[in-house]
C-alpha cells in the first residue's frame, strides 16, 4: 500500500496538514542546523523528525490506513512535545530557530490531538480502512 496515495484521497484539509506536517518535518531539523544553539537540542528534534518521515510509511506498509497508523506519532512526538515544552526557555536562539520550535510544537500537539483519538477510536473497535 502506498502512504502518499491513500493520504491524497482523503479530504483537502487532511491533504494540507499532512503536507504541512511532512514539510516541517523536513524543515525544522534543517533550520536548528543552520543557527548556532544546543546540539542536544538539534540532534533530540532531527532524530524525532526522521524517525517519523522513516515510521510512517514503513508502519502503513504493515497495518495499511487505518486509526492505528497514528501510533508513530504517539511514540515518537508524545516525547518530543515534553521535550520541547521542558526546553523552551532555552530556546535563547535566533528568531528563525524560535518561530521552527514553536510551529513545531504547536504542529505537535494539534496532530496528537487527533491521533490519541484515533488510537482511542482503534482500541474501541473502529478498524475499518479509513480510504
Amino acid at each position: 500500500m502506498d502512504m502518499i496515495r491513500d493520504v491524497l484521497m482523503l479530504s483537502p484539509v487532511i491533504v494540507v496538514w499532512s503536507g504541512w506536517m511532512f514539510g516541517l518535518s523536513v524543515i525544522a531539523p534543517v533550520v536548528l542546523l543552520l543557527f548556532p544553539g544546543e546540539w542536544r537540542d538539534r540532534i533530540v528534534v532531527a532524530a524525532a523528525c526522521v524517525a517519523v518521515i522513516v515510521l510512517m510509511p514503513l508502519w502503513h506498509a504493515q497495518v495499511g490506513y487505518v486509526r492505528l497508523v497514528a501510533l508513530p506519532h504517539i511514540v515518537v512526538w508524545t516525547p518530543l512535545a515534553i521535550y520541547l515544552y521542558r526546553r523552551r526557555k532555552h530556546f535563547a536562539a535566533p528568531w528563525p530557530v524560535r518561530w521552527t520550535v514553536a510551529a513545531l510544537m504547536a504542529t505537535i500537539v494539534v496532530s496528537l490531538g487527533f491521533d490519541y483519538v484515533d488510537l482511542l477510536r482503534w482500541l474501541l473497535g473502529e478498524r475499518a480502512p479509513l480510504v
